[in-house]
């Protein structure tokens, strides 16, 4: 092979010192190639020990080596495997940064989880709940309910908090609410306490306590005022009416068991103070009945 070659692979990668043939024309040229690929490669900017503590989580525990190589075998290849590999992180980061760019991620599966942020906003998740905090600082609160549901308490500073998802954005400053963005339910927001906005289709909606906003078609809502924990129930298991209708009841119970109650409309407009603590459908349905002294059964 010409000495006075003037490609880009060295040449103790080219001859391996003599020690073995040296590499083919095709082989050089291959590799070249991998290298023209890697320096036209347009690296997107990165937190690098935040990718790197990804990367280190998926490649789990490190790697041991049960035999050494033959010394100098593979050498031939390893400016190759560089590029190959320099190439790969670099798609492996593009693809992630793509995913999300959220500061943190908070999950829940099969438990409720409680977390308090660093501006003291204290959350609990329900199952099944996906949040990303999108931004935390002295100029802006930025959250996003992917999935599930959620129940707020807003620690009140300057600065407001927003809850972004998928049918509009909640604005507060401080305050207690609760909002439930699930796939296959109707999608709500309660406020416990304090003020909040909701703004949807270039609309703002103003909510006081004790309002109950859901969609009632694509796109359109509407809002009532509630007494009883339905908004609550999935936090603590308790659910209680204070003088509510028995028609309103049931459905209420009906939402919240995802079955059917049979009674005796005849008494539909009667008013309970009631509470089901931790009951089961069946449960309920026997509690009702007998304060109201009178048949009532699931379906």
């Amino acid at each position: 092979m010409d000495s006075k070659r003037t490609n880009r692979v060295p040449d103790f990668i080219v001859y391996e010192n003599g020690l073995e043939s040296p590499m083919s024309e095709r082989e050089v040229q291959d590799t070249e190639r991998l290298l023209d690929a890697a320096g036209s490669f347009e690296y997107p900017q990165s937190n690098v020990d935040k990718e790197w503590l990804k990367f280190a989580a998926k490649i789990g525990s490190t790697m041991e080596v049960s035999k050494r190589p033959r010394k100098f075998g593979m050498f031939r290849w390893v400016a190759a495997a560089v590029v190959v590999l320099t190439v790969g992180l670099g798609f492996w980061q593009y693809k992630n940064s793509n995913q999300t760019n959220a500061l943190l991620v908070l999950q829940s599966k099969t438990n409720l989880i409680k977390k308090q942020l660093p501006d003291g906003t204290e959350l609990l998740l329900n199952k099944g709940t996906v949040l990303e905090v999108k931004s935390l600082n002295s100029q802006s609160r930025v959250l996003e309910l992917k999935t599930g549901e959620v129940f707020f308490s807003v620690k009140h500073n300057d600065v407001p908090f927003k809850v972004i998802t998928d049918k509009g954005i909640v604005t507060v400053t401080g305050t207690e609410f609760d909002v439930k963005n699930n796939p296959n339910e109707v999608f709500s927001i309660y406020l416990k306490k304090g003020s909040i906005q909701f703004e949807t289709n270039n609309k703002i909606v103003s909510l006081i306590p004790g309002d109950y906003l859901q969609e009632t078609g694509l796109g359109e809502f509407k809002i009532t005022r509630i007494t009883d924990s339905r908004a609550s129930v999935w936090m603590d298991g308790n659910l209680s009416f204070d003088n509510t209708l028995l028609s309103e009841m049931v459905k209420v119970l009906e939402e919240t068991y995802k079955v059917k109650f049979k009674y005796d409309e005849a008494l539909a407009g009667e008013k309970l103070t009631i509470t089901f603590d931790g009951l089961t459908a069946v449960q309920a349905a026997e509690l009702l009945g007998k304060t109201l002294n009178s048949n009532v059964s699931i379906q």
